[in-house]
């Protein structure tokens, strides 16, 4: 059935749509493929032109509604998948809606490759940092043996110990033969583009920092794709975003039909031309099941509404 112009997308007449994003190595890729690395809700006010994404630490404990008991949300995804196709997205959405108290209206999923291939595909993102970054122990991790990624043995193990303090179990720890990021992943101090390769090294990066710094760094990095977007005229026309979309092909899923999509796009560009009023503020959000990172859209002409507690995220 064809849509009339009238059509509103889901959450519109609320003026409040939120879109959950995940991102993961991919289907099929051994060492956790399904497993979520990152968990995002991106919620938009377009009558009032504000935005907000906030991101969910990957080690919450929540129920899991295809185990029927409980797990790390970031394994919500690929337990729903291995039940049926297309029930990960939905479980991942009914879960983050119960962690948030948001309805969770849309979904999507893009993969790693699928992300190195969007940034490259705006021609990199631009950052300017003040200090050089450096990650050189992630990618050299050992983690415990196992047939597919993690096969070179170290020598060293990994022991697990009973409540009295007692060695039970013991277990070999191997590195991954294919290194990823150089291994040691730096940056120097200043600006530059990153492409798609680095910038994916950049926004995984956690272990010399910390969750909460890497969720900034996603969200930072997601801010800039979207401005060099906006520079080179792609987030101005609907059919460029259309090529970016169908080029991605499987690296990238979501629950949107075609024309919520060009609405949403619709919605954008209205509120796109009162961005230089706004600049983003980051937060951290304790809730019941933890700490968030929250990061939202403030107008810079009232001071007293920056000041003002935010309900949740806005």
């Amino acid at each position: 059935m064809a849509q009339s112009r009238n059509d509103e997308v889901k959450g519109e007449e609320e003026d409040r749509i939120n879109i959950l994003v995940l991102g993961m190595r991919g289907a099929n890729i051994p060492g956790g493929g399904l497993l979520a690395d990152t968990i995002m809700v991106a919620s938009v006010k377009p009558q009032e032109n504000k935005v907000a994404m906030i991101s969910i630490p990957r080690d919450f404990y929540v129920d899991n509604p295809a185990l029927g008991t409980k797990s790390k949300i970031n394994a919500v995804y690929a337990y729903g998948e291995q039940k049926n196709v297309g029930q990960g997205l939905e479980d991942m959405k009914k879960v983050v809606s119960d962690v948030t108290g948001l309805e969770i209206h849309y979904g999507t999923v893009i993969n790693f490759k699928g992300f190195s291939d969007l940034v490259n595909a705006v021609g990199g993102v631009d950052l300017t940092l003040d200090k050089p970054f450096s990650e050189p122990l992630q990618f050299n991790e050992a983690h415990v043996c196992d047939p597919n990624v993690f096969t070179v043995p170290t020598g060293e193990y990994e022991y697990k110990k009973n409540e009295k303090g007692k060695v039970v179990a013991q277990y070999p720890l191997c590195t991954n033969p294919r290194v990823e990021c150089g291994g040691e992943f730096n940056l120097p101090a200043g600006k530059q583009t990153l492409n798609g390769e680095k910038a994916l090294c950049y926004v995984r990066a956690r272990v010399t920092s910390s969750d909460f710094d890497r969720a900034r760094r996603q969200q930072l990095v997601i801010q800039q794709i979207k401005e060099k977007a906006l520079a080179v005229g792609t987030l101005t026309d609907f059919e460029k975003i259309n090529d970016i979309i169908d080029s991605l092909g499987n690296n990238a899923q979501t629950d949107m039909q075609l024309w919520e999509m060009k609405r949403m796009f619709e919605l954008y560009r209205g509120m796109n031309r009162a961005r230089d009023t706004y600049s983003f503020q980051s937060g951290i959000i304790t809730t019941k099941y933890g700490k968030w990172l929250r990061t939202s859209s403030l107008p810079l002409d009232n001071p007293k509404q920056q000041r003002s507690p935010n309900k949740l995220i806005f």
